[in-house]
């Protein structure tokens, strides 16, 4: 029994009170970040959005600005772009999944602005690979520089 001056419980006091408790389970995730104010040259046909640092992972590694999912899963992703000046309409933002733009993830405001965001699930089957594009008109888009873009990737299921 759990004493009324006990300041600590431990997990077997814990256990021994209630019955059976859920092992704890390392969380497969990751989150790469941009925070090197990268100048880029957009072209109609998509640009790559470096990601230059992991600044969490586990079970979803950083190569080359590319994000690779190791385990297969159910997985929740977002993504966040900051540019220091607001682009102008027809710029957009995509999230590629295995090469190929997901419809699932495109953010093509209707005003120009300086922050594009994507979110959503999606099933992912194990090696499938991640990369951030910016796409649209002929422009030149400038990062920020402490957190120009960020791509986090959660599996849930």
């Amino acid at each position: 029994m759990i004493g009324k001056n006990s300041n600590s419980i431990s997990y077997q006091v814990l256990q021994d009170e209630i019955g059976a408790l859920p092992t704890p389970q390392t969380q497969i995730a990751g989150c790469a970040v941009n925070t090197s104010g990268s100048v880029l040259a957009v072209v109609i046909g998509g640009t790559p959005i470096p990601l230059s640092s992991m600044s969490y992972n586990n079970g979803i590694t950083l190569a080359s600005d590319i994000l690779t999912v190791e385990p297969s899963g159910v997985y929740y992703i977002s993504y966040q772009v900051n540019t220091t000046a607001a682009l102008g309409i027809g710029m957009s933002t995509s999230l590629y999944i295995n090469g190929s733009s997901s419809y699932n993830f495109i953010d093509n405001p209707a005003i120009s602005t300086n922050m594009f965001k994507g979110e959503g699930i999606v099933s992912l089957t194990a090696g499938s690979t991640l990369e951030l594009y910016f796409s649209g008109l002929l422009a030149t888009a400038t990062l920020i520089g402490n957190m120009g873009a960020v791509l986090t990737v959660i599996k849930i299921g």
